[in-house]
């Protein structure tokens, strides 16, 4: 329970954060030009940041220390006041595509986190539990003044404060205790472990692609009315579930996973329907929850399994990679 409150302050300052400047670019730039920002670069910049976070634990497996966290946060919290005050889309742009690289070291570090210290059989769902907490926090947020919070800059008013208050509670409490999962050897792996990473970054990779390419929340619905941190609702009750499902059988857990790449499609198909832009958002979100799910804690799984840390993060890495490749290329044929 400790472990997934945290994950959860830490996800909804980050995803709060980024809606905030995603409304300010938005208010700088056209709609394309924003889902080229947010969309492609700012999930490239995120995927760096994890990577990072990767390349640091393999190079040093004892990284995560509070220290190191509290300065994530720490750096993070500073960034985002050019981000979200900038007039100029440049720096704007430039600041926020750093606070996405930040975006992606927390996640790194929270990610391992997770691995370290859950259970195998219910690690799925302290991830989609924290997911869940954060994302509804950040729809409570939007609530007052009908969104009016986020979209100005306000809202660091609400955001430092939240920041400062992880920093100090990270240095003074540090991490959650692992539990006797942790200390256990390893269990047997018969099986190549460079195999089975082979093939899960394949498979993590092409599906964020094809997801992407088939709906990826652009912008234009935003200008034309869609708060994205309400429409967001949906994919907090799916994360529950897919939590559920994926910690009594993976199996089922792939199941749904396959069959949620479908969707994505499916709204792409009725975009020219007389259906409500909020409607195709909350289904998408709703089913892709359970991609969200299985992408992580299949490399958990691994990271587990191997007592090799450095590959806890990897399901974000290669899904942030896939959403930035078919982002653009659904941008790019549109």
């Amino acid at each position: 329970m400790q472990c997934a409150l945290w994950v959860a302050a830490c996800f909804a300052l980050t995803s709060a954060v980024y809606l905030s400047w995603l409304y300010r670019v938005l208010a700088l730039a056209g709609d394309t030009a924003t889902d080229w920002l947010s969309l492609v670069l700012g999930y490239l910049c995120q995927a760096a940041g994890v990577g990072l976070v990767c390349r640091a634990l393999r190079k040093n497996p004892g990284l995560n220390r509070p220290q190191w966290f509290a300065g994530a946060l720490l750096s993070f919290a500073i960034v985002s006041i050019p981000a979200l005050l900038g007039d100029n889309l440049i720096g704007t742009a430039a600041f926020g595509l750093v606070m996405n690289l930040g975006c992606g070291v927390i996640a790194g570090l929270y990610l391992e986190r997770i691995a370290r210290v859950g259970s195998a059989s219910r690690t799925s769902l302290i991830f989609g539990g924290a997911y869940a907490a954060g994302t509804i926090a950040v729809g409570l947020l939007a609530l007052p003044g009908n969104g009016s919070l986020m979209r100005g800059s306000g809202a660091l008013l609400l955001y430092q404060p939240l920041a400062l208050c992880l920093v100090l509670a990270t240095r003074r409490e540090g991490f959650p205790s692992p539990t006797d999962a942790e200390k256990e050897k390893p269990s047997a792996n018969p099986d190549d472990p460079g195999r089975i990473l082979a093939l899960a970054c394949l498979a993590v990779g092409l599906a964020s692609m094809v997801k992407n390419i088939g709906f990826s929340f652009p912008s234009s619905d935003i200008t034309a009315g869609i708060r994205p941190e309400l429409s967001r609702i949906p994919y907090a009750v799916g994360l529950i579930m897919a939590g559920f499902i994926n910690d009594r059988s993976r199996k089922n857990g792939i199941i749904c996973t396959i069959a949620a790449l479908i969707i994505p499609f499916i709204m792409l198909s009725m975009r020219s329907e007389p259906i409500s832009s909020a409607i195709l958002w909350g289904l998408d979100y709703l089913f892709y929850s359970f991609f969200s799910v299985m992408r992580v804690v299949l490399f958990i799984d691994i990271a587990q399994k191997t007592r090799r840390w450095e590959f806890a993060p990897a399901g974000l890495l290669l899904g942030r990679l896939g959403d930035a490749a078919g982002t653009a290329l659904g941008l790019a044929l549109a």
